[in-house]
């Protein structure tokens, strides 16, 4: 007598709606961790993005106060008796911190106004 591999119609299907609430199961942890990843992506985002707005205020504060440190260097140059060249260089070199402040400040604008997306990051 041959031994037989038999399973009962009922013992099958149970085994089948097993396989698939497991692979459903899957699906729905799969979902759910990806969901999480996504909500601290965008929720690390916003921080950084914030951070970013914050710094670009502060260098834009920056910005301000080196223009007004070279409106009072002016009037004190036209005020007292100081070396022409002195001043031109002080003047040089103020105007080159607040370009270089202002590129600074802008960079961080715009950096903090940029899109980015969840699948974008994903992929790279």
């Amino acid at each position: 007598m041959a031994k037989t591999n038999f399973r009962s119609k009922r013992e099958r299907k149970q085994y089948r709606k097993g396989l698939i609430q497991g692979a459903l199961k899957n699906k729905v942890a799969d979902i759910q961790v990806g969901a999480r990843q996504r909500a601290e992506f965008y929720a690390n985002l916003r921080r950084m993005k914030l951070k970013r707005h914050e710094i670009a205020r502060e260098f834009t504060v920056l910005a301000d106060t080196v223009t007004d440190l070279q409106r009072d260097l002016r009037k004190a140059a036209d005020r007292k008796a100081v070396d022409p060249r002195e001043v031109e260089e002080a003047l040089a070199a103020v105007l080159k911190v607040r370009s270089n402040v202002g590129t600074v400040a802008e960079d961080y604008q715009r950096l903090a106004h940029k899109k980015i997306y969840f699948g974008e990051v994903a992929a790279a």
